[in-house]
């Protein structure tokens, strides 16, 4: 299923499972293929819920849990192994964030012992190729964020 989403600047695309804000709550759906709060979902205006989405996105634990988890699917212990130095809390934190976002699909086993396992959602999938790219940018241009560190710090104020 996909919808024809319009941006603020005028661009359209088609999406897959277009999300949808909840005027209300600042939930975000997938499936519905309009925008309640913002009909052009626009991150630049004050008050627009699709800035909650940003928000909850723009986080090195949310960026680096989407990655691992676009590698596939993760139990919590085995996340915490993928991603260094994310506490559990903090891991668990950003989960339910992503999870209630439509991000991420939390799914229990019954089983003893009890088994969880988060997955992507295809909204979360969607999401994970240009968070993949950013990070393979970050890694590819560290020596001259290292450069550019060090000549803004020798400089004489």
């Amino acid at each position: 299923m996909s919808a024809r989403v319009a941006s603020a600047a005028g661009l359209e695309a088609d999406v897959p499972e277009a999300p949808v804000v909840d005027a209300r709550t600042g939930d975000v759906q997938v499936g519905v293929a309009t925008v309640a709060a913002c009909p052009a979902a626009n991150v630049f205006q004050q008050g627009c819920m699709s800035r909650r989405v940003l928000e909850a996105l723009a986080d090195k634990w949310s960026l680096l849990v989407i990655h691992t988890l676009a590698i596939g699917p993760g139990r919590t212990a085995e996340l915490r192994r993928r991603i260094g130095g994310i506490s559990e809390k903090m891991l668990i934190q950003t989960l339910r964030r992503l999870e209630r976002h439509g991000f991420v699909l939390r799914r229990s086993f019954s089983e003893v012992p009890p088994r969880v396992e988060y997955a992507l959602t295809p909204l979360g999938a969607s999401l994970s190729e240009p968070i993949r790219a950013f990070d393979a940018w970050v890694e590819r241009n560290m020596a001259a964020v290292v450069d550019a560190q060090r000549a803004f710090d020798g400089r004489e104020e």
